[in-house]
């Protein structure tokens, strides 16, 4: 560099001499400057390092991406600052390095000096602008961006029930305790929809700062997903990093928004966690969409919703908007509604469909309608959910391939019992044989029950099968059934069944159709009779049930079917067997029960040696004949008799034996010995009109040969009296079988059924129909504390107390006995002036497992539990119904009402003294007086004719959260509500008449709201009630008929009480 020293000579010292002495002071302050130029420039160059290390940091943070930060203004402009100031700072060091490469030390010394008091202010300038940054609050928390809105339009666009559905994920949504949730069903039946609905619905509320929408493709793996949310988060990440890694990345970026996840299609089960979607995240919540219940086992779900296909009513809603005016047709209607039965009420082939036919003539409907029913189903319309079928039958063992397909036997919304299916699998062999090392297995149907409840349970949780509102029946959904009558039988080449199910034929198909077919399915047509003797040496399964005109089946038609292992011939006219039933040697099950014809038995049924299940219920039948004791490998016995009042004729052949009332002659209604001779028979119903003395005077008899059986797990019997019940339970075998494997629950399921007194032969109580259980009903007048009634009790899961006039509370039979129970009944019991005692310590944690309590016509109860309640008692109650207690007055205490936290539904009837739902106990303290959260899952109230009601609850801080109806019929003392029911968050629905509304006493403005939500009905007289159904809409009842009605619903309330459905067969 040139000597400073020189360019101060060459330039200023000249004319320094010129100048008077006072500026010799200010020369030298230039020339120390100019002679301190390169420590101001080594200054300016230390502070730029640290101004731009500030600036480095500043960046580093903002690079990170995180989701939830973003620069302040302040950091914005501070940075656009930087931007400028570098440009200067960089023009004074280049000037600088030009005084470098200045030759001579030529360069004038005003240039320099002004160079250096350049650097000196620029080094200022930068000390305080790099001050003017606080990097510890430079970022703030971002704006979220706006969320895409998936579906044009809002709730009116989708059908009712899909909206509904989305109304329900809000609700879980709004609840703090939930973050994850999961909806399940079948492929196009509406899962993306609603998650599209919910996304909109979500973003117009506001609920969220982000929504994250991920649609699952088959192919992803889990990377692909992450993947997918670091975009729409825009986060990135190297493609070496692993999921782990990558992570940890979406869950430091979601740790704390406000988000919502939307996983949409997901195949097989995910792990969260691994995606980097973590517990720890409090504000963030999920919502899976899966075809299959197990794929959401590994999520740590908080609510499941399934999905179901659309009712009939939003099906036809859906596709008249989709496909127009047209629809309306008076020529096309028909055709539509055929083409919507094909469509199995899917929204995704509903739209797909309709949105063809739009605007289309009348023979392009036709042709889509016989393209629908057509086999071919690979293509077109079924495309789509022909992948989502065999996607899911491809995961399936072979055996459980087989089971699936054996579903499509039967007509489309046919509803199969599932004991009948299972008992049919087994038949068929697709159940492998169950056998336990150290034992005898003596249980094999057991087991294979068991084992075939379990496969149900998968397919249905596969979305292969879907649960019907009937109990323990389930359909095969209409589009599946179509797919699956063309897939071959596992391990064999071509197609193997011959399905002509619910086609009107009156004649059965040619013989040729016959030859080739492994499973032949005939049920519900018009065929009279089968007159020829087809051929078909492979056929395994014959379902020939509900020919109701089927009178005549030719000697010789089985002759060739020496494989059959199933056959069907349930609601049939047949009057005997052929002969050529003695060919049926591989024949495991035959049920014969309705054929209501049919007045004897073949004596050659008693070489069907391999017959497993006998079903001869609801027959003509007035006794067993002595051959069935033959059938060596009999497991299941199921019979019924036609009660008569005087003794038929005997055909000479077979014990036709019912008492004759005149003569008092008592015959056999089941020989001696026939039972004791059945040693593998492990399920017996036997059913008998409890007017039948014949019965009476041989019941002792039969029992001890049933005591005799040591595999029995089933048992459906009438017992006239507590000294036979108490011979059985002392005595038998089985019941007392204390074998390590079964232990306590040496039975599987039984009805017992004790007395008949105040029983109309024509309730039903004594049919088999239904779901097996562990039910208890005890309607005789005597002594219901004995202990043999305890020893059931304690096996049972549902109890019938019926009729008994000497009990005053359940207390007194034992509580502990009844632990178990799950379903609890008591009708006309006159005593009864409480439920629970709820003295003893043992008392006060009663019911724990109890789902369902209905008291009716008890006309001394006063309350449902007298003392203080334990905190298990009733923990588990969903259901309540009171009819007929006139001696009530309130319903709940403050004590018991803590408990009930699972209470969903409560309906009281008739109950003229109640004046009040929930009691409000004036001595309690205002602490102990808060109800809030209390009834937290309550969502039906049903109250009618209650003349003396005046208050629900008068407790103002009850919130009534989960409530969302709400009906009151003739409670015409109820005129005000508390301000905890008015402004229930989720009630929707009120059901009342107009009358009573005008006089309900709300404020204006609650009354103005709350009426868009008012259902008004019809007045009616006193007399009328209604009850609820099944489907959710409502009917009138006639009190002359109560008991009746009250009979049918607590079929209608679950398994614990049957159902009119035969154990065989489902469809009415």
């Amino acid at each position: 560099m040139p000597s400073v020293e020189a360019s101060i000579a060459g330039g200023s010292i000249g004319p320094c001499f010129q100048t008077i002495p006072g500026a010799f002071m200010y020369l030298k302050g230039k020339y120390d400057s100019v002679k301190k130029i390169e420590k101001n420039f080594q200054r300016l160059v230390e502070e730029e390092e640290r101004f731009l290390a500030t600036k480095s940091t500043l960046e580093e943070r903002i690079s990170r991406k995180e989701i939830h930060l973003e620069p302040t203004p302040e950091a914005i402009t501070w940075l656009q600052q930087v931007g400028k100031m570098e440009t200067e700072v960089q023009g004074l060091k280049t000037k600088y390095e030009n005084v470098h490469n200045c030759l001579c030390g030529m360069w004038p010394f005003f240039k320099l000096m002004k160079l250096s008091k350049d650097i000196t202010k620029k080094t200022e300038e930068l000390n305080k602008l790099k001050m003017q940054i606080d990097i510890n609050n430079a970022l703030m928390e971002k704006k979220p961006e706006a969320v895409e809105i998936k579906l044009s339009g809002g709730e009116d666009d989708i059908p009712l029930s899909l909206a509904e559905t989305v109304e329900k994920l809000l609700k879980f949504l709004a609840d703090e305790d939930v973050s994850r949730i999961a909806m399940w069903g079948m492929a196009g039946v509406g899962k993306s929809t609603i998650l599209r609905s919910l996304n909109d619905k979500a973003y117009e509320i506001g609920m969220f700062d982000t929504i994250i929408w991920v649609r699952v493709q088959e192919q992803d793996t889990l990377k692909n997903i992450q993947l997918d949310i670091m975009a729409r988060l825009k986060l990135t990440a190297q493609s070496s990093d692993s999921t782990e890694h990558v992570a940890d990345i979406i869950s430091r970026a979601l740790e704390k928004l406000n988000y919502l996840l939307l996983l949409d299609q997901l195949l097989g089960d995910l792990n969260l966690n691994d995606v980097g979607i973590r517990e720890k995240h409090k504000r963030g919540k999920v919502v899976v969409a899966s075809r299959g219940k197990l794929d959401c086992a590994r999520m740590n779900i908080h609510r499941l919703i399934k999905v179901s296909k659309l009712s009939d009513g939003d099906s036809w809603e859906l596709f008249r908007k989709t496909a127009g005016h047209f629809a309306d047709h008076p020529h096309l209607t028909g055709t539509a509604v055929q083409i919507l039965k094909q469509l199995g009420g899917l929204p995704f082939a509903i739209k797909a469909v309709a949105t063809r036919l739009k605007d289309q003539p009348e023979p392009v409907w036709n042709d889509a309608l016989w393209a629908l029913q057509s086999p071919n189903v690979s293509e077109g319309h079924w495309k789509e959910l022909y992948k989502a079928f065999e996607f899911s039958y491809n995961r399936l063992p072979d055996d459980w391939k087989k089971c699936l397909l054996y579903g499509a036997l039967f007509p489309d919304d046919y509803e199969i019992d599932q004991d009948y299916l299972t008992e049919c699998w087994r038949s068929e062999q697709f159940i492998p044989a169950v056998k336990f090392v150290g034992e005898n297995n003596d249980r094999l149907l057991r087991a294979s029950r068991d084992r075939g409840h379990s496969i149900v349970q998968a397919l249905t949780e596969a979305s292969l099968f879907e649960l019907s509102t009937r109990t323990n029946c389930l359909t095969m959904p209409t589009p599946f059934r179509k797919i699956a009558l063309t897939f071959p039988y596992p391990q064999e080449g071509c197609s193997s069944l011959l399905v002509r199910g619910k086609e009107a034929l009156y004649s059965p198909p040619e013989v040729n159709e016959w030859r080739d077919a492994r499973w032949i399915s005939l049920m519900c047509n018009e065929i009279s009779s089968l007159n020829q003797g087809p051929e078909c040496p492979k056929t395994t399964t014959l379902l020939l049930q509900r020919n109701k005109q089927l009178v005549t089946i030719h000697d010789f038609f089985f002759t060739c079917m020496t494989e059959l292992r199933v056959l069907d011939l349930y609601h049939t006219k047949i009057k005997s067997l052929p002969p050529s039933v003695i060919h049926l040697v591989n024949l495991k099950s035959l049920y014969l029960n309705e054929c209501r014809h049919l007045v004897s038995l073949s004596e050659d049924l008693r070489k069907l040696t391999s017959l497993e299940i006998l079903d001869v219920q609801d027959t003509g039948l007035q006794s067993l004949p002595i051959e069935v004791a033959q059938l060596v490998s009999l497991r299941c016995l199921r019979a019924s008799f036609v009660y008569k009042l005087h003794k038929p004729r005997s055909n000479g052949k077979h014990h036709v034996g019912i008492a004759n009332e005149e003569n008092q002659q008592i015959g056999k209604i089941i020989p001696s010995n026939l039972i004791s001779e059945l040693h593998r028979l492990e399920e017996l119903t036997i059913i008998i009109d409890p007017r039948e003395q014949c019965w009476n005077h041989t019941m002792r008899s039969v029992v001890d040969e049933i005591i005799r059986l040591e595999s029995l797990t089933f048992l459906f019997l009438y017992f006239p009296d507590t000294s036979i019940l108490t011979s059985f339970t002392n005595n038998s075998r089985s019941w007392n079988n204390n074998r390590i494997r079964w232990q306590a629950n040496s039975f599987r399921a039984f009805r017992i059924i004790v007395g008949s007194k105040g029983r109309s032969e024509k309730i039903g109580l004594y049919s088999s129909r239904g779901r097996a259980e562990r039910h208890l009903i005890f309607s005789a007048d005597e002594n219901v504390c004995c202990q043999a009634i305890q020893k059931v009790l304690r096996q049972s899961s549902a109890f019938e107390l019926i009729g008994n006039q000497a009990i005053q509370n359940l207390s007194d039979i034992d509580v502990k006995c009844m632990e178990s129970l799950e379903v609890c009944v008591i009708e006309d019991c006159d005593q009864i002036c409480s439920i629970i005692m709820g003295i003893s310590d043992k008392e006060k944690n009663a019911f724990p497992f109890l789902e369902k309590l209905h008291l009716v016509n008890l006309k001394s109860l006063s309350c449902i539990w007298d003392g203080s309640a334990g905190p298990k008692s009733f923990s588990n109650l969903t259901i309540l119904t009171v009819h007929q207690c006139h001696k009530m007055t309130k319903l709940f205490s403050c004590g018991v009402v803590e408990n009930l936290i699972k209470l969903r539904h409560v309906t009281i009837q008739n109950c003229s003294g109640v004046e009040e739902v929930i009691e409000t106990d004036e001595a309690l303290t205002e602490v102990a007086q808060n109800l809030t959260g209390f009834l937290p899952k309550l969502e039906i109230l049903e109250l009618a004719d209650l003349p003396r009601l005046v208050s629900i609850c008068k407790n103002e801080s009850l919130d009534w959260r989960s409530l969302q109806k709400l009906e009151i019929i003739e409670c015409s003392n109820l005129n005000i509500w508390s301000k905890g029911m008015y402004n229930a968050k989720h009630l929707s629905r009120i059901e009342c008449t107009e009358k009573w509304w005008g006089k309900l006493q709300l404020p204006d403005g609650i009354k103005s709201r709350l009426t868009k939500r008012c259902y008004f009905i019809q007045e009616e007289p006193p007399s009328v009630y209604y009850t609820p159904r099944e489907d959710g809409n409502y009917q009138d009842t006639d009190l002359r008929n109560l008991a009746k009605v009250l009979e049918e619903n607590r079929m209608r309330h679950g398994n614990a009480i049957s159902e009119a459905a035969s154990s065989s067969m489902s469809a009415p």
